[in-house]
Formats: structure tokens, C-alpha cells, sequence
């Protein structure tokens, strides 16, 4: 997968709204640098490679997604954006729990493994 630098250039940020899927293929990827700090910038290849769609994942669970997918280039992920959730465990300066954005990052081919499940087994 061949990507330009006016392609990066004319891609299109995803803006997602709470239930929006974005699926596609990791065509580039690339740093960038704000006053809040550094994050990465993930462009995906959506519609067959007609257009490029620029994923800014500066919010936590997309980072964290990502890091735990390591998509390389050419492979198809699926992020879902759950919309804004609170923190079970973060709260704020007057005790009020944080509230972060909740993004799924997963390879859309994947299963889920069927094991038998051992309800007699004490480890939990």
C-alpha cells in the first residue's frame, strides 16, 4: 500500500459521534507534537483505499488500543467510539469521578476463542 504525502496531507480527521465504526487498513502512521504533548496519528484507508482517514489518538483508550492491536501497515482494524464514560477509579478535585472518551480498537477478523468454560475451576 503506496501512500503520498498529499495523500496524508488531504485525509480527512475522523470526528466520530458516540456508536460511529471506522473500518479500514493502517496506511501510515507518523508523530505529531502539540503544546498538550506527543501522540500518534494513524491514517486508515477506508472504501477500498479511495479515501484516507486520519485517527489523532491523543485520547488514552484509543492510544492504549492501538498499542495493544500493533496494527502494521496494510492490516484492517475497527475502532468504535463508545462516547464519554466515567472513571471508576479517577476522580476529580471535588471527588467527582473524571470523565475520559471510550474508544474499542480491534482487527475485525478476530473470534473470540470457543473453550469450555471450567465453572469449577477456583482461580476466580
Amino acid at each position: 500500500m503506496s501512500v503520498s504525502t498529499l495523500d496524508i496531507a488531504l485525509a480527512t480527521a475522523w470526528r466520530p459521534n458516540v456508536g460511529d465504526t471506522l473500518t479500514g487498513a493502517v496506511a501510515h502512521r507518523e508523530t505529531r507534537t502539540t503544546e498538550y504533548g506527543t501522540y500518534p496519528v494513524i491514517y486508515i484507508a477506508v472504501d477500498g483505499g479511495e479515501q484516507l482517514v486520519a485517527v489523532h489518538a491523543f485520547h488514552q483508550t484509543l492510544l492504549e488500543g492501538f498499542k495493544a492491536l500493533k496494527p502494521q501497515r496494510g492490516q484492517f482494524v475497527s475502532i468504535t467510539y463508545a462516547g464519554e464514560k466515567d472513571s471508576n477509579t479517577r476522580k476529580d478535585s471535588k471527588g467527582e469521578p473524571v470523565s475520559y472518551h471510550h474508544y474499542v480498537v480491534v482487527d475485525p477478523d478476530a473470534t473470540v476463542e470457543e473453550t469450555e468454560m471450567d465453572w469449577d475451576d477456583p482461580d476466580f
